[in-house]
């Protein structure tokens, strides 16, 4: 099921490692997984994948911009 994106908006995948809460070990969570966890497809063209060594530019950001990271409480809510 794909959820449904606010087109004046844009959806930045950002992958990266995560503990888990189970064992305690690192697993890193790909770009499309994390889409997948989310609900959204990385074809829509205001979804875009941030890698970890472009996040420091964050003049390139806009207010509405939404950040999708990994989270430990495994809420793959998008926020309103």
């Amino acid at each position: 099921m794909t959820a449904e994106l606010d087109s004046d908006r844009r959806y930045f995948i950002c992958p990266g490692i995560i503990i888990s809460r189970n064992d305690g070990d690192g697993h890193f969570i790909s770009a499309s997984k994390l889409a997948q966890l989310y609900g959204i497809s990385l074809s829509e063209p205001n979804v875009h994948v941030v890698k970890p060594t472009e996040r420091h530019y964050a003049r390139k950001w806009h207010v509405t911009d939404v950040f999708l990271y990994p989270r430990k409480d495994g809420d793959y809510r998008l926020p309103d």
